[in-house]
């Protein structure tokens, strides 16, 4: 076919196969096959062939293509019956042969076009995706200070929240005695360092889950070797301390409260337990009266 792919061919089914012989066919290629421009060319085959509308296109164009060839090759036979002498009919005879070599060069041509393109556009993508790489080491390192920031923050608040939960204890034990207004604006003031220090953990947990994506893409295998170099707490101990495991934590204290989208922010009651990012063993912690630590 001029300009076109036979893609019966490239198959090995007729036109009359069904879908399902014209998926075991591709499959049949695909698992044969190891050249990859031979492989884009098998999916480009089956993707117009499994579809009715798009098959019945190309058997138009396919139709509309095999007559006009043989058409061609009935002016040749015409030409070469009614010649008459010897030496005329062996020019025809090379007319011949160039004709039929025409179409195959020119698949080959079409081919190796083809196959410029594709290494080109593979190029291209091998270059963004490092910058992108690039861009998420740099942006790993920003973020990676927002979450301390945030953490920071956090523990804060929560020290802010102890303190009012204390005030509004003794405010609550004296009720009798306690002006009603000051009480009132104390629980105000609690609850709305409560709805804070909630708006924060959401904020901190979406910024720990990015960046731990981030750090994942750059270090894949970084984890099992760093982590075997720290010293861990045997899963026996009543306690956890800094360098303790997730397993060990949670054999400690149960499963928690709460875990963050990352997976390194345990919540216990109002006590939380971080882990490192790099190594996911215990890196601090701050305790209200939950936690069984060293």
């Amino acid at each position: 076919m001029a300009g076109q792919i036979n893609y019966y061919h490239l198959l090995n089914i007729s036109p009359s196969s069904t879908k399902d012989e014209i998926y075991k066919a591709y499959q049949d290629r695909m698992s044969t096959t190891h050249s990859p421009l031979e492989k884009k060319l098998i999916e480009k085959a089956y993707e117009v062939l499994s579809n009715s509308k798009r098959k019945e296109e190309y058997d138009q164009l396919f139709q509309s293509e095999t007559q006009q060839q043989l058409n061609e090759n009935k002016n040749v036979v015409v030409r070469k019956t009614t010649t008459s002498s010897a030496p005329f009919d062996s020019g025809i005879r090379k007319t011949t042969w160039r004709h039929k070599l025409f179409f195959p060069l020119l698949s080959i041509v079409i081919l190796f076009v083809i196959a410029i393109v594709m290494l080109l556009n593979e190029n291209n993508t091998i270059v963004n995706d490092y910058n992108s790489l690039v861009d998420t080491y740099e942006n790993s390192d920003v973020l990676q200070e927002q979450i301390t920031q945030q953490r920071e923050n956090l523990e804060e608040l929560l020290t802010q929240n102890n303190d009012l939960k204390a005030k509004i204890e003794v405010l609550e034990s004296e009720k009798g005695t306690t002006n009603s207004s000051e009480y009132l604006s104390l629980q105000i003031e609690y609850d709305t360092l409560l709805e804070n220090v909630a708006a924060l953990e959401d904020e901190n947990e979406e910024l720990a889950s990015f960046n731990q994506e981030l750090i994942n893409r750059l270090e894949n295998d970084s984890t099992s070797l760093i982590a075997n170099d720290n010293p861990t707490v045997s899963s026996s101990s009543t306690t956890f301390g800094l360098g303790s495991t997730k397993d060990e934590v949670k054999a400690i204290m149960g499963t928690p409260d709460g875990i963050t989208i990352g997976g390194n922010w345990w919540n216990y009651g109002i006590s939380y337990i971080t882990f490192d990012y790099h190594t996911g063993l215990v890196d601090g912690w701050q305790n209200n009266g939950e936690l069984k630590v060293e």
